[in-house]
């Protein structure tokens, strides 16, 4: 079972992999279909991720990351890491 910040986290990252994944398909000029093939997943899991109704797994995250070059693979990771912090500082808060 998810503690309330786990959930949080969960709820916060959604968004922000929306935007991101949104962000290189269009920079790539790729269709969401090119994007599943490039994912190998289905096109309702894209479409979930793309519109921040869940996560992606850790394989997706990978195979996705793969496709980027270090210095693009650090920034989404810092933005990861910004909302992880941000609840981290919020729950230490309360």
């Amino acid at each position: 079972m998810l503690s309330i910040r786990d959930h949080l986290a969960k709820e916060k990252m959604k968004p922000v992999m929306a935007s991101t994944l949104l962000e290189y398909r269009t920079r790539w000029n790729l269709t969401q279909e090119a994007m599943v093939r490039m994912l190998s997943i289905s096109n309702r899991s894209y479409i979930d991720l793309e519109h921040g109704d869940n996560l992606p797994s850790a394989t997706t995250l990978a195979l996705f990351l793969t496709m980027l070059v270090p210095s693009e693979q650090e920034d989404i990771l810092d933005r990861l890491r910004q909302v992880l912090d941000e609840i981290k500082y919020t729950s230490n808060n309360c």
